[in-house]
């Protein structure tokens, strides 16, 4: 019964192009901005991307059958599945994405694939007669629950959500195996983009979760992949790929009573809840790889426009109980009197500017391509009432931020050495942002970083020889008495210098994925220069936040946004490659940062989307 929010694509932060280019090898000094850049906000011309490479056993090639959704390649070794109960096989062995077919291997006895159609073991509980009842058939990869419910937010469609419940039989007992698929369509600063995720659950008829798997897209060729295993001391969660690191298992707590996508499916048909009854249940969210809480509470049946008629239906509302600082605005359904069946959903959506419709169709109305695409760069934008020239070398801007909604003032920016944030009026959610430009290290001294700014992980995977050879090349031409920062401005110069194009059609490819396909928006271009400063030994992380640009009709905007800082003279100094300016100025307004370290799903990103969900509203006062 969930709206899925596959958190990376619907961030879709901005990505600010420098339409000038310089050799990254030659840098300017450290203490003058001589690369200005003019900021332009929409793809470059593609170029021909580079051959992938395919080693059998390691390699697996994923083929869509959506001619236009590229082919994805998840770097996975072909490990045997350790769950002899009915595991998710890792990515290795799925060789195609089909609707309507899962990505499953039922395993029988001692490891080997189920027979077809075998059924449950003959009753020796008489009928009426003398003979004993026949055993009732178990049809293998029975289709139990399908439907298809399509998107609409601001006159577009955004996309579509397939849901799917298949009774599989393993050692001559049922259990269910139940996908859903979310597929978005939709634009970014002119580009069509399609981004998708899928999770699945193996569970009993009765509800016994099995194994879990969570499926994202992130990159080009790429996909962040987790798998989970329910044993007796919680979800042994694992990323398929990646370093040894990122693929270590990760225990989460699991209760007894989360719910798997077979049983959610018909959760509230089970249920019939009347007017004032509610329902709580728990799921797990892969995306941020924890259990969520869900309350559905059922209001009086009321007349409803669905597909332009009238219809008398029940009124359920669905709540997030928050999860950390995050939480899902509530989510209103209208389902159907007499089987309880949803018709029609709607709920605020601030990522996509607006509220989002959701209706229960057909196949072929989900599968169509839209008329229109809705743009996330013009309803994520937050406009300013004035333009500033020359922000990005200015020494400081101080903004005037207005948040609606329940996020944390005190979490929303953080202060640091670069911002300092100040409560005006808590009563109205009023605060100062004082942002101050730091070119140039020794200017304050902050405690040393812990091994997690070094580490080689998921997202930053930079031990390998590609990634290894970008960073050597981005520091040839440097002098032996070069600084760590002379170097991370190196590198900042090298990823601006030679990335191929600058696009949106990916959510947030990792920096060995990156460094293959020198193609992406910002925050591919954050994770490889993070990822080329820790091949150097410089300690580096991510920051996500807000960037100054300039809006198509002529006034100026604030954009989300995704740089870099590095570690370097006892203090932490920002860089953006995007923009390669050998500094970062004021404006950069920062929300979060993140190493990245031992993440497996999206939570670092949780903050930015706190904010978003707030409607911002800024200018600038002095």
């Amino acid at each position: 019964m969930r709206t899925l929010v596959p958190v990376a694509a619907l961030l879709a932060l901005a990505a600010v192009a420098s339409a000038q280019k310089q050799d990254p090898t030659v840098l300017p000094p450290p203490t003058t901005v001589d690369r200005p850049g003019q900021i332009v906000i929409e793809p470059k011309k593609p170029s021909t991307p580079p051959a992938l490479p395919h080693k059998p056993g390691t390699v697996a090639v994923l083929k869509g059958t959506d001619p236009d959704r590229p082919g994805f390649i998840v770097f996975s070794p072909n490990v045997k599945a350790a769950s002899a109960l009915l595991p998710i096989p890792s990515a290795a062995s799925r060789v195609e994405m089909k609707d309507g077919v899962p990505h499953v291997v039922i395993v029988g006895e001692a490891g080997k694939p189920a027979a077809p159609g075998r059924s449950d073991p003959p009753s020796t509980k008489p009928t009426q007669g003398s003979k004993p009842a026949e055993p009732e058939k178990v049809e293998d990869g029975k289709i139990l629950v399908e439907t298809y419910d399509v998107a609409y937010c601001r006159g577009c469609k955004v996309g579509y959500l397939h849901t799917l419940v298949r009774q599989y039989v393993r050692d001559g007992k049922p259990v269910l195996y139940g996908s859903k698929k979310l597929t978005l369509q939709i634009a970014r600063f002119g580009q069509v983009v399609e981004q998708w995720m899928e999770e699945a659950t193996v569970e009993s008829p009765d509800g016994k979760i099995f194994s879990t798997s969570n499926r994202q897209g992130l990159g080009k060729n790429q996909m962040l992949s987790l798998v989970g295993k329910v044993t007796k001391d919680g979800l042994e969660v694992t990323i398929e790929g990646g370093p040894a690191r990122a693929g270590a298992k990760e225990l989460v707590k699991w209760p007894d009573d989360v719910l798997g996508i077979a049983k959610e499916a018909t959760l509230l048909k089970d249920t019939r809840p009347k007017p004032g009854v509610s329902v709580e249940y728990r799921v797990y969210f892969g995306q941020l790889n924890g259990i969520i809480t869900y309350r559905m509470t059922a209001k009086p049946a009321e007349e409803v426009e669905v597909n332009g008629k009238p219809r008398k239906l029940v009124k359920v509302i669905q709540q997030m109980k928050p999860h950390g600082d995050f939480t899902q605005p509530p989510v209103t359904y209208w389902v159907d009197p007499d089987t309880y069946e949803p018709v029609k959903l709607e709920t605020d959506m601030p990522m996509f500017g607006g509220v989002m419709t959701a209706v229960r169709t057909t196949r072929e109305v989900a599968l169509a391509k839209p008329t229109k695409y809705l743009d996330l760069g013009d309803v994520q934008s937050i406009k300013l009432a004035a333009a500033v020239p020359g922000i990005h070398q200015k020494d400081a801007v101080t903004y005037r931020i207005t948040l609606a909604g329940e996020f944390p003032l005190d979490r929303a920016f953080p202060s640091d050495a670069r911002q300092k944030a100040t409560v005006v009026d808590a009563q109205a959610r009023v605060l100062d942002l004082a942002v101050t430009a730091l070119r140039t290290p020794g200017k304050v001294a902050e405690p040393a970083p812990g091994k997690e700014y070094l580490a080689d992980c998921f997202y930053i995977d930079w031990d390998n020889e590609l990634v290894k050879k970008h960073a050597a090349a981005a520091v040839s031409k440097l002098p032996a008495t070069a600084t760590a920062w002379d170097k991370a401005r190196a590198v900042e110069a090298w990823v601006h210098a030679n990335m191929r194009q600058v696009e949106f059609s990916q959510a947030m490819g990792t920096c060995k994925n990156t460094a293959r396909e020198l193609s992406g928006d910002c925050t591919e271009h954050a994770m490889l220069a993070a990822g080329m400063c820790r091949a150097l030994g410089i300690p580096s992380k991510t920051a996500l936040g807000l960037v100054y640009a300039p809006a198509k009709d002529g006034g100026a905007t604030l954009a989300y946004h995704m740089w870099f800082e590095v570690y370097a003279d006892g203090g932490w100094l920002a860089l953006d490659a995007i923009m390669g300016l050998g500094s970062v100025g004021p404006g950069h307004v920062k929300i979060t940062d993140a190493h990245w370290d031992g993440e497996k799903g999206f939570t670092p990103l949780l903050p930015v989307l706190g904010v978003l969900g707030s409607s911002p509203k800024v200018e600038v006062v002095k």
